[in-house]
């Protein structure tokens, strides 16, 4: 590994005046030099495409964002294919009548229960009340099978967990857009092959693929759109990420509920992804990627196009000098790091933990309306509204920026948990509805929050040179707790209701607390390598830093041609 702090200019401009002393020439050229401002990455960003939303800036934003509607189309896509309707189908036999009549609770027999518990056949015994195909009962994945459709959906984040792997040095060593633009390929690949498979065993794979890909885009998209962020609008790009999920799940739920087949809707996922990679192919790579490379070249060509977009004229080679880390390493060199920088390693473990426990609860009430007595269709729309409500009411942007990153994603977390807990009574409000289903509804806006909020605040805390690498720990994590999570559902056939919520309520108050322990990083720019996680001044301190070394460059600009000023080391200390 090495670190060092590059300042070509700063280096090359004492070699020469050294050189003039002993010669007594002097270069119009020093002058110049002296005369540049020195800016850092975040200081070039936030001057070319400032901190005011502006027409240029979200459409930039949209062409980041929109292939994120790619990863709940392939993550909720086993929702609407691989349904069962326990409680939905009628008597075919004479069997099944006869149980019908000696049955206690007629209500109440038309039950997963009655099913299992008495081994019907479907097509011999019972008849499904449903217009829709599905592959769990073409496939007889019900009762005792179960399982397996219930591993069409946690396998998936197996695949997720897997991607960690591989997207922990891609991501840092080839950069964000290849990364990105190949995992939308590969998904819409794995997607269409679903909608031709004739079993469990076939359509597996494909869904391990299926959350291998989903990872790589989700990790590279989540860091290119920050790293091109200005520091003031991260708050806003945090929310946008999130609602252009939200979007993703509508277009899956409308895809879904035109579309009655499962071999239909799987490849009219398909389109749906492939067409998320026109946008991905359209970014340009980040630009502090190729700083944290030494590729200096490169940054100044995405800077100048972006200028140019923006309407904000800088010539980089004239107007300023770049200040920058550049930051050689590779996979082993990286986990080294987090041992060698304590605070890094605690705010990443801490976050990590955190999207442990939300992905579980989350991913637990996806697979899981049915279970609180929930419409499947207006479940997921009511829980895709949640997210949509706090970008337009404008709640994100307001305690965000009132309170701060941590407290505001604490706060949430905590609602979050009390809302769960006053479910816990098993109370009836109507035929249809409950107070369980009422109040984990309710949960669903601050639910969106936390997801938007551990966004922004895990993007900030990790430095540019590790952003590949503890992004996909971070969602390895999540995708843990995602694969947990349609399993916890089950909880409901062994344990009482009020016990399951009671375990339910417990994650997202665990997960505030993991977050009160981390760093705030509210007013502050991206840290650049391990070194800088914790330390990195505040926007107004920069800007002081900023004003001061233009006097010292003003006071050196007046010094006599030659001179050496002893007190400037050739190369930076730190």
């Amino acid at each position: 590994t090495l670190l060092y702090t590059i300042k070509f200019e700063e280096v090359g401009r004492m070699s020469e005046e050294n050189t003039s002393e002993s010669t007594g020439e002097s270069s119009g050229d020093e002058k110049r030099k002296l005369s540049l401002k020195t800016y850092d990455v975040e200081e070039i960003i936030n001057k070319i495409i400032g901190n005011k939303v502006t027409p240029q800036y979200m459409l930039i934003a949209t062409l980041m964002i929109v292939p994120m509607i790619a990863v709940p189309i392939l993550a909720v896509i086993p929702v609407f294919t691989g349904f069962i309707p326990y409680t939905s189908w009628h008597c075919l036999s004479s069997r099944c009548s006869s149980l019908l009549a000696n049955s206690s609770d007629p209500a109440s027999f038309y039950s997963q229960a009655t099913i299992c518990t008495n081994s019907l056949k479907p097509g011999v015994d019972i008849a499904w009340n449903i217009t829709r195909t599905s592959y769990s009962l073409d496939w007889d994945l019900i009762c005792s099978n179960e399982h397996k459709s219930s591993n069409l959906e946690s396998f998936f984040f197996l695949g997720a967990f897997i991607g960690v792997f591989p997207a922990s040095f891609l991501l840092d060593l080839y950069g964000r857009k290849g990364v990105m633009v190949v995992g939308i390929v590969l998904a819409a690949g794995a997607t269409v092959g679903n909608a031709f498979v004739n079993g469990y065993y076939a359509m597996l794979p494909l869904r391990i693929i299926q959350g291998l890909t989903c990872f790589l885009i989700q990790t590279a998209l989540q860091a290119i759109v920050m790293e091109f962020t200005p520091t003031k609008l991260r708050n806003l790009a945090s929310i946008l990420t999130i609602f252009s999920f939200s979007m993703g799940l509508y277009i899956g739920i409308a895809i879904s509920y035109f579309l009655h087949s499962w071999r239909q809707i799987f490849f009219a996922s398909f389109v749906a992804i492939f067409l998320t990679a026109i946008p991905a192919l359209l970014c340009p790579e980040s630009p502090r990627f190729h700083l944290i490379k030494g590729k200096e070249s490169k940054a100044k060509q995405t800077f100048a196009r972006l200028a140019k977009f923006f309407k904000n004229p800088i010539d980089l080679d004239e107007d300023v000098k770049l200040d920058y880390t550049r930051y050689d390493s590779n996979f082993l060199s990286q986990l080294v790091d987090f041992g060698k920088y304590p605070r890094m390693t605690k705010n990443s473990v801490l976050m990590m933990l955190y999207y442990l426990v939300l992905s579980a609860m989350t991913y637990s009430l996806t697979y899981g309306w049915s279970k609180l007595g929930a419409d499947m269709y207006v479940s997921q729309a009511v829980s895709a509204l949640g997210s949509i409500t706090v970008v337009f009411t404008g709640y994100q942007w307001w305690i965000t920026e009132r309170l701060g990153r941590r407290r505001a994603l604490a706060l949430n977390s905590f609602i979050v948990g009390v809302l769960m807990l006053i479910g816990i009574p098993q109370v009836k409000l109507t035929s249809s509805l409950n107070l369980s289903t009422l109040m984990f509804l309710l949960t669903t806006p601050f639910n969106g929050s936390c997801w938007m909020g551990s966004y922004l605040l895990v993007s900030e805390l990790t430095p540019t040179s590790h952003r590949g690498m503890i992004m996909s720990l971070n969602l390895a994590l999540a995708r843990i707790g995602s694969f947990i999570g349609p399993y916890m559902i089950l909880l409901y056939n062994v344990l009482d209701s009020w016990l399951v919520i009671l375990i339910f309520a417990s994650l997202p108050l665990l997960g505030g607390v993991f977050v009160v322990f981390c760093d705030d990083t509210t007013g502050r720019p991206i840290p650049a390598t391990p070194a800088e996680v914790g330390y990195t001044p505040l926007l107004d301190e920069g800007k002081e830093s900023q004003e001061e070394e233009g006097q010292e460059g003003k006071q050196e600009e007046g010094k006599e041609e030659g001179a050496v000023d002893d007190d400037v080391p050739l190369i930076d200390a730190d």
